[in-house]
């Protein structure tokens, strides 16, 4: 048990922490709302997806419960009753997308990361 107000982080174990140090293991707290505890623990992909969650119910979003609460499994018939049609649209390479909220929090995450992280190393 950790006692309250402290951090463990095992540097040995830790991604995040290998990969961005204290400071990444802080900023992915923030950005997560997590605890460092847990945020040194989880993997890249839980804490995108807590981030996710975090950003969904800022905003006043719905999110299910759990993962697997949002769809159950359907065969192909019941999908054709069910679909009500629709379409996807495909940005044009270069330009910019006018509501990002519509495209998902990841790709809007993924692009200002790599967005920021070549500026920095330019």
């Amino acid at each position: 048990m950790i006692p309250e107000g402290h951090v463990l982080i095992d540097t040995a174990k830790s991604f995040v922490y290998t990969e961005g140090g204290l400071k990444g293991i802080l900023m992915a707290s923030r950005l997560s709302g997590l605890s460092p505890n847990l945020t040194s623990r989880f993997t890249p992909g839980t804490l995108i997806s807590s981030y996710e969650v975090y950003e969904a119910l800022r905003r006043g979003v719905a999110v299910p419960f759990r993962k697997r609460d949002a769809e159950a499994i359907r065969n192909i018939s019941e999908m054709k009753a069910s679909d009500k049609g629709g379409m996807i649209f495909q940005p044009e390479p270069g330009g910019t997308i006018e509501h990002p909220e519509r495209t998902g929090f990841l790709a809007s995450v993924l692009s200002s990361l790599l967005t920021s992280g070549s500026k920095r190393r330019g």
